[in-house]
């Protein structure tokens, strides 16, 4: 559920006939009114949970932070592991943008940052997510293995929305 449908229909009724609309195309429009709706109920929720609560709640609604309470509760771990492991796919991917903004790295600098940046990622996984569980999400990460491959990833502030930016390597050759 999207935030407004869980705290009932009071947050939400407003809003209702924009983002559930019965009939039409969704137009250009219709999404711009739909992305400020949503964000006027968060807006309220926000208020009405406080940062610390509204944070949990927004994660909780994120499809993959789902996959990752599943995959917890089937090794028998605290949802806090779960939630661990979804903060570092925060604060990985604003690692990657940072190395990938860096100007005085060059280009093979920067993918061999990123690559050791999934790899050090890839180590946090399992200590958050135990043997088992951390090697198999980081696995079917795919923000994890673009990062891996050279890519910057980046997530929009709900994580809803995922961006790839490739970093592409030096064309200069290499000194004889």
């Amino acid at each position: 559920p999207r935030p407004g449908t869980v705290l009932g229909s009071g947050m939400q009724l407003p809003f209702a006939d924009v983002i559930n609309p019965v009939s039409g195309a969704y137009t250009q429009e219709l999404r711009q009114k739909r992305e400020a709706a949503q964000q006027e109920i968060g807006t309220q929720l926000k208020a009405a949970l406080g940062e610390a609560r509204y944070a949990e709640f927004a994660r909780a609604q994120h499809h993959e932070f789902q996959q990752l309470a599943q995959l917890a509760q089937r090794e028998n771990l605290p949802i806090a592991a779960a939630a661990r492991a979804f903060d570092l796919r925060m604060s990985t991917s604003e690692e990657s943008r940072r190395i990938g903004d860096d100007r005085g790295l060059s280009p093979d600098q920067k993918l061999a940052a990123l690559r050791d940046l999934a790899l050090g990622t890839k180590a946090q996984l399992a200590v958050a997510l135990g043997p088992n569980a951390g090697p198999s999400y980081a696995q079917s990460a795919q923000w994890l293995q673009a990062i891996e491959k050279g890519t910057v990833v980046t997530f929009s502030a709900d994580g809803m929305t995922t961006t790839f930016r490739p970093i592409a390597p030096s064309t200069t050759p290499p000194p004889r």
